[in-house]
């Protein structure tokens, strides 16, 4: 996700972005959320509605920045179902292997 420089500096959005996807990629789900939270401070101080009126480029870099977040909070959400599957079967299987052991 290549983003322009303008008068905004949207590098720091970028970098914290890449590396909150690589944190997901990573299965490092603690330092993704914080990460995550980093961003949204970030974009929060940094694309105010003076900064929108600006220019159209603005806008353009704003909504890329936003389904790059729609795109990492899917996989994060597939990531979360996925873990919770596997948590149930670690959980299920240590009943049975408990069970077995009480016969």
């Amino acid at each position: 996700m290549a983003l322009t420089q303008m008068s905004v500096d949207f590098a720091q959005i970028e970098a914290t972005l890449t590396e909150l996807d690589v944190a997901c990629q990573a299965g490092e789900l603690e330092e993704a959320q914080r990460l995550f939270r980093q961003a949204d401070t970030q974009i929060r101080a940094t694309l105010t509605r003076e900064v929108l009126a600006e220019s159209e480029q603005c806008r353009r870099s704003a909504a890329n920045i936003y389904h790059h977040i729609q795109e990492l909070t899917t996989q994060l959400q597939l990531n979360r179902t996925s873990v919770a599957k596997e948590l149930s079967q670690f959980v299920g299987n240590q009943k049975k292997i408990k069970a077995y052991k009480n016969t």
